[in-house]
């Protein structure tokens, strides 16, 4: 420490003990105001009296303040974790009653017809990412009855059929699979085909052997025709989508879009009693 900052410091001591004695007297006299030595150093010291009393009035403001401000931060992460676990938990209640819709949806299906009461409610729980559109994954099995080539629906209209079946779980071949074959019928013209998946169509079929000069249109209606065993009659399978000529000129190309959205399947109904 150099000389000049010593003597600096000296001085700044020597004036605080001043300043402390003066500020004792001060007390110590209070009583007496009347002393004209006490008025004297009080009107003298007035000044420096004041000028602490603001340092610590400003003092006590910004430590009122740092302190305010740690609780409001506080607070402020105690309202985050809040929101953060109210969020989760309406996400979870939003998920609740969105897969109790599609079952109460499954159950209306069920009670809407004959020969729909023996079905059993299965939930998808694998597909193959590079098939979106030809195999799914449910969580039933041989042990809830479940059969090769049953059907598989959802309230909005047909699936496919079981092709795999193990204890607990089966895979179902969906209707937009090439390998799907399904017997189909025009309903409003009763002229009938047979419905398969369209490769790379992304999820639409076509209906095949439909004559160049049939009556079909855009918007007409395809239902499971019941031919060949396996599906039942009059199960609905998908809407018109296009109709075009065949290369060959002896035939129409008619693509269908399926009604049940093959693409986010959740819970599927698999018909007891149905296929070979």
């Amino acid at each position: 420490m150099g000389p000049a900052r010593y003597s600096y410091l000296q001085r700044l001591v020597l004036a605080l003990t001043i300043l402390g004695l003066a500020l004792y007297v001060m007390r110590a006299t209070a009583a007496s105001l009347g002393n004209p030595v006490t008025a004297l150093a009080h009107e003298l010291l007035g000044p420096v009296k004041g000028g602490i009393t603001e340092v610590g009035r400003f003092v006590s403001q910004k430590t009122y303040f740092l302190l305010s401000w740690r609780r409001l931060a506080r607070e402020n992460e105690e309202l985050r974790a809040e929101v953060g676990r109210l969020r989760a938990e309406v996400a979870e209640l939003t998920e609740y009653r969105l897969e109790n819709e599609r079952l109460k949806r499954l159950l209306q299906y069920r009670d809407a017809g004959p020969g729909r009461g023996h079905l059993v409610v299965a939930r998808v729980i694998a597909r193959d990412p590079g098939n979106w559109f030809g195999t799914v994954t449910i969580d039933r099995g041989s042990a809830d009855g479940v059969r090769r080539n049953m059907t598989v629906v959802t309230p909005d209209g047909l699936v496919g059929r079981v092709a795999v079946v193990r204890a607990h779980t089966s895979d179902v071949l969906l209707i937009t699979d090439p390998r799907s074959s399904v017997g189909g019928l025009i309903q409003e013209t009763r002229i009938p085909g047979v419905v398969e998946g369209l490769a790379g169509g992304f999820g639409l079929l076509r209906m095949l052997y439909i004559a160049k000069d049939a009556p079909v249109e855009v918007g007409q209606t395809v239902i499971t025709s019941g031919l060949g065993g396996l599906f039942p009659k009059g199960v609905p399978v998908g809407t018109v989508a296009e109709v075009r000529p065949e290369g060959s000129g002896l035939f129409q190309v008619v693509v269908v879009r399926p009604f049940a959205q093959l693409n986010r399947l959740e819970e599927v109904a698999v018909l007891l009693g149905t296929g070979q």
